[in-house]
């Protein structure tokens, strides 16, 4: 019976004349190649490992000290945890957001309607600093909501850090705190009953590099419970430790997410969605009906066009 022939791989020809011993020294060579280039890449490319001090951090003892707030390290006072925090809660809910410029103006119009719609006897209160809005625009903005004018925390130039200002709202039991260019799609009262005094949800970005296996935290849509003691000492941190004011990368955000990184709640997507997540449209890749929708951050009818998601706006596409 004839032999079958072997098909021609000339490019095989080397690696034939090297003995076993040779061909694995080479593929466990290339290997570690690739894995250094790869490590190397990532940490001192990426900018979502530099934003996190990473590197920094490995002088600490050999751990990522910006990774997380450490209890030992940096010990936070909590007015409540668990199912403690319901002992004083008497039903003082609010939804919170921040407006410092036009550009927040031009959205919130779009998050009052949702929060009317979906949610009619909580009040919408916005957060803004003393010097931010003209006399025209406070007025505007109290023809939608309740303005609360504070004084501005004056870190860095990410304008969001206003909302720390939130843990100081002791007059109110849990505080719903949202960016502006989310809008409300169903009931929230269920976030203010979880046994937890802060809670919100995972970045739903694809391709993003993680810290940790815990995951980074997405704080445009967050449920707190006040507390000025926490106030005085996210203060105190942000003050005597500069670097975790995260100068180079998302500031507040990764801030909160280094904060409460090992004492959140995390909430499924469907809490803060993302339109380009949703399957035909309407329901979360899990299959859920979203409770609320993270728009993008410019407004959404400015272009003329109807963008991703526009089929959830509370006002509609305007002409």
């Amino acid at each position: 019976m004839p032999s079958r022939q072997q098909p021609s791989r000339p490019w095989l020809g080397p690696l034939a004349r090297l003995s076993s011993r040779q061909r694995t020294a080479l593929l466990g060579g290339s290997l570690l190649l690739y894995s250094a280039f790869w490590l190397g890449g990532s940490l001192a490319g990426n900018s979502s490992w530099k934003r996190a001090g990473y590197l920094d951090g490995l002088l600490d003892g050999g751990r990522p000290y910006l990774e997380s707030r450490v209890q030992s390290r940096d010990a936070s006072p909590r007015c409540c945890t668990n199912e403690d925090c319901f002992e004083e809660d008497t039903g003082r809910h609010v939804v919170l957001t921040v407006v410092r410029n036009q550009h927040d103006l031009s959205l919130l119009e779009e998050l009052a309607c949702s929060v009317r719609r979906a949610n009619p006897l909580y009040e919408l209160v916005v957060l803004s600093a003393l010097d931010d809005l003209t006399v025209e625009q406070q007025g505007q903005v109290r023809g939608m909501a309740d303005l609360l004018q504070v004084q501005d925390p004056l870190l860095g130039t990410d304008p969001r850090w206003l909302g720390l200002k939130a843990w100081e709202l002791s007059e109110y039991d849990a505080i719903l705190l949202l960016d502006v260019h989310i809008t409300v799609k169903m009931d929230i009262s269920p976030i203010f009953q979880l046994p937890t005094d802060f809670a919100t949800t995972l970045d739903q970005e694809w391709g993003r590099y993680r810290f940790s296996a815990l995951g980074q935290a997405d704080s445009t849509m967050l449920m707190l419970r006040p507390c000025p003691k926490v106030a005085k000492h996210m203060q105190a941190l942000l003050q005597t430790q500069p670097q975790l004011q995260f100068p180079n990368g998302a500031g507040y955000h990764d801030f909160l997410d280094w904060y409460f990184k090992r004492t959140r709640y995390i909430l499924p997507p469907e809490w803060n969605a993302l339109p380009s997540h949703l399957i035909n449209g309407s329901v979360t890749l899990g299959g859920t009906q979203p409770r609320m929708l993270r728009l993008p951050d410019h407004r959404p009818w400015e272009s003329g066009n109807r963008p991703m998601g526009a089929e959830h706006l509370c006002r509609g596409s305007p002409q």
